[in-house]
């Protein structure tokens, strides 16, 4: 695997929809890691924890979590548990062997080390197993199981501490069948790939938000654009809230819209509007759906800092932030492009992934649906490496987690 490696993610989400971690794993498809050979699983793992090792210590918020694919021989094996950091981590077990106890202790040790333990196929596992009441997480695979099944599984599996995740959930419809049978939290594509919805008509404050976006996109005066904020106050607290937000790192609090122009400057002021359109239009928009496109927007553009000048690489992190405003605003994409007027090197990327900023796209969303095939392609054409494109992509994770902390 070497340096030919690339990450994915997959966001843990809770019964409210908001993100308490992420599964980190490395595979040469989008197929289940459970397919993949011991000897490739325990390369990944440790090209992993290599990477959170070499990463600053409070690079996700406290409290969010960090899944890792091992599976029984690396529970055992001290080398790989030394590698591990403290606290944050989830280790994410595949496989079956014979409970010892070796292992046990083992599973003590990582506990007093404040290291997670998560049993995958839970559901499988007999009753009286002794590793279950070891574990703070059970994955159960939603499309191993029948409805009937499911309803046995968490039934066994609820005089057990342990928080109860669905893994698989790859529509809409599997989301509320496992929130209304109980589980605790929710793993799969689904929420990477929110479904298109029909068209619907865009209510008064997202359409005072794309307003905005057009003036400040054809650089309008400042008390031309201050005059839209002021027919919705709760806009202009939400903005000056992302801007001073610690991620930003001003050296001043901005106050006023004059000032956040003065200090940030129109490209900057439009990502934060844009940004709006996610956090401010409706209270039904799921928390981790705005965690995705900031991580996103945010990785493009750090891919873009060798690839283009300085205007192309904001152009990227507004191309991530529009990507999905079809979601949101519950419209075609090509309408939404259209009414916000954007340049055709935007309109090109959005629509049809083509254009100087198309491939950073594709490549963004090949790495939230764990294509590595997809990844490893378009990473070629761009000329970056797996190092670049992990690099990024963990530090775009940090940075939105950043975000959405300083701006609660």
């Amino acid at each position: 695997m070497g340096n030919q490696t690339y990450i994915g993610r997959q966001p843990v989400l809770d019964r409210e929809r908001k993100i308490i971690g992420y599964e980190l794993f490395c595979q040469d498809s989008a197929e289940s890691m459970a397919a993949k050979a011991e000897d490739s699983l325990s390369a990944s793992a440790q090209i992993l924890v290599s990477l959170l090792n070499n990463l600053d210590s409070g690079w996700l918020p406290e409290g969010k979590l960090v899944f890792i694919n091992v599976d029984i021989a690396m529970m055992l094996d001290p080398d790989f548990l030394a590698l591990l950091p403290d606290g944050g981590i989830v280790l994410d077990i595949y496989g079956k062997a014979a409970i010892t106890p070796e292992l046990l202790a083992a599973c003590d040790g990582l506990r007093a080390r404040r290291i997670g333990l998560a049993l995958d196929d839970a559901g499988l596992i007999q009753e009286d197993d002794a590793l279950l009441g070891k574990a703070d997480f059970f994955k159960v695979d939603v499309n191993e199981h029948d409805a009937t099944q499911l309803f046995e599984v968490l039934g066994r599996l609820e005089k057990f501490p342990a928080r109860r995740v669905a893994k698989k959930v790859e529509t809409g419809r599997d989301f509320k069948f496992c929130h209304d049978a109980g589980f605790d939290c929710f793993q799969g594509y689904y929420f990477a790939r929110p479904e298109t919805v029909s068209e619907k008509a865009i209510n008064p404050g997202q359409m005072n938000l794309t307003e905005l976006l057009n003036l400040i996109g054809r650089n309008a005066e400042a008390a031309e654009i201050e005059a839209v904020f002021k027919r919705d106050p709760v806009l202009m607290v939400k903005l000056l809230g992302y801007i001073n937000s610690p991620a930003m790192g001003l050296s001043r609090k901005v106050t006023a819209i004059p000032q956040a122009l003065a200090l940030v400057g129109y490209r900057q002021l439009y990502r934060w509007v844009a940004l709006l359109l996610y956090t401010a239009g409706s209270s039904v928009i799921p928390p981790a759906l705005t965690l995705t496109v900031l991580t996103r927007s945010r990785f493009i553009e750090l891919l873009g800092k060798t690839k283009l000048p300085r205007q192309e690489q904001d152009n990227l992190f507004i191309v991530g932030m529009l990507s999905m405003l079809g979601i949101i605003l519950e419209t075609p994409l090509e309408h939404v492009v259209e009414k916000l007027h954007v340049p055709e090197s935007i309109s090109q990327a959005l629509l049809k992934h083509e254009g100087v900023y198309g491939p950073f796209l594709e490549l963004a969303e090949a790495c939230e649906n764990c294509d590595a095939q997809r990844m490893t392609e378009v990473a070629a054409r761009l000329g970056l490496t797996a190092e670049d494109v992990n690099g990024a992509h963990l530090a775009a994770i940090s940075w939105a987690e950043a975000l959405s902390g300083g701006a609660a």
